[in-house]
C-alpha cells in the first residue's frame, strides 16, 4: 500500500526535523497520519480532538475537525 511504501521515509524525515524532547502535535487527519510510524518517532504524539458542545454533550463534529486542517 502507499502507506507502507512511504511510512519509513516520512517517519525518518520527521525524526530528522524533531529536536530532543520537542512537542509533536498531530493536526493531520487519520488518513494522512497513517503514513507515519508513531512507534519509531523519537517523541510522544499529541492528537487533539476538536469537539462541539451540543445538547449537554461534547461531540466530535467531522466538519469542524476537517475545517481545522485547512
Amino acid at each position: 500500500s502507499l502507506y507502507e511504501f512511504w511510512k519509513k521515509t516520512i517517519t525518518i524525515a520527521l525524526n530528522d526535523e524533531l529536536k530532543n524532547e520537542e512537542l509533536f502535535i498531530n493536526l493531520a487527519s487519520n488518513e494522512y497520519f497513517n503514513a507515519v510510524d508513531i512507534k519509531t518517532l523519537k517523541t510522544s504524539v499529541i492528537t487533539p480532538e476538536f469537539k462541539d458542545y451540543k445538547d449537554g454533550k461534547l461531540k466530535m463534529i467531522s466538519f469542524f475537525a476537517k475545517k481545522q486542517e485547512e
